[in-house]
């Protein structure tokens, strides 16, 4: 079995061999491009943890001592700190959008850390964090989280539900990823600076656009639950076993 927890299955994630692939969107045969794989294909759930999606916005903000007047995005680039995360937070940090508060995780970057601290922005402005085991709380104060387009982040991101932007999506599957997310309005790009400023200021001020992606998000979700996956896991290789042991 392959569990492919990504929005872009390449080629070489797929095999003919395997008895079942799980995939996070209904389309990924065109990209697996492996004889059968529609047959071996699985829609699975995101494998996250259960706390995600169970906190609501006005109870993370209470936890973490946030306004709950403010236009808050979470900046990340997952346990690794990537993506260019100094750059988009000295870019949202220092526009005119109102309202925003900016909390960036530097996972196990204590570098990026100490660069975000050294910066002099105000708390009001920019909290940033190390690496965290909260994150499903910080997510759910956001209204919107910031990546760069691939990994465990955009899944979390949609359990909560939250919309995302793609800062910078990483080259390969990233944009790959990012691609398959927007047509289902799970997630909008910005490729630089200003288109992340611009996109920003366009979801702080429409409040359908934000509601539409957060509706997909759920939806996105729905019925989906992993447990429901390590069951049908457990079925096939119990039915495996049983087969290879069964008199002849």
């Amino acid at each position: 079995m392959t569990y492919i927890p990504a929005f872009h299955v390449h080629p070489v994630w797929a095999y003919a061999g395997i008895d079942q692939h799980y995939v996070m969107y209904d389309t990924a045969p065109e990209h697996a491009q492996t004889a059968g794989f529609e047959r071996t294909m699985r829609v699975g759930a995101p494998p996250v943890r259960d706390g995600f999606g169970t906190v609501s916005k006005s109870e993370a903000r209470e936890r973490l001592g946030l306004d709950p007047s403010k236009f808050i995005l979470l900046v990340t680039g997952g346990a690794w700190g990537l993506g260019g995360i100094d750059d988009a937070v000295s870019a949202l940090t220092s526009s005119d959008i109102e309202r925003l508060q900016v909390l960036a995780v530097c996972g196990k970057s204590t570098k990026l850390l100490q660069h975000l601290q050294s910066m002099g922005i105000p708390e009001e402005r920019l909290r940033p964090f190390g690496y965290v085991n909260n994150m499903h709380e910080i997510m759910a104060a956001a209204d919107v989280v910031v990546t760069n387009g691939a990994g465990v982040t955009v899944l979390e991101a949609l359990k909560t539900p939250r919309p995302c932007i793609a800062f910078r999506p990483l080259a390969g599957h990233g944009k790959a990823s990012t691609d398959e997310m927007m047509r289902r309005d799970l997630a909008l790009t910005a490729h630089d600076v200003q288109e992340l400023v611009s996109v920003t200021r366009e979801l702080a001020r429409d409040q359908m656009l934000m509601a539409r992606m957060e509706h997909a998000g759920r939806e996105w979700c729905r019925g989906r639950d992993l447990r429901d996956s390590v069951r049908q896991m457990n079925e096939l290789f119990s039915g495996t076993e049983l087969a290879a042991g069964a008199p002849s």
